[in-house]
């Protein structure tokens, strides 16, 4: 049996309304999107499904 992929997605608040990224299933993709949004809108987490 083979485990589960670990998808990502950063979550973000721009004009008021909570957008997200893509999923991204690469740790080092989904922290480089983290740091890219969190710069240009600030405040963003890192959401894993």
């Amino acid at each position: 049996m083979s485990a589960a992929t670990i998808k990502r997605c950063v979550i973000f608040k721009r004009s008021g309304v909570e957008m997200a990224t893509p999923w991204y299933t690469s740790m080092d993709r989904a922290q480089r999107a983290l740091e890219v949004i969190r710069r240009r809108y600030g405040a963003a987490v890192l959401y894993r499904d």
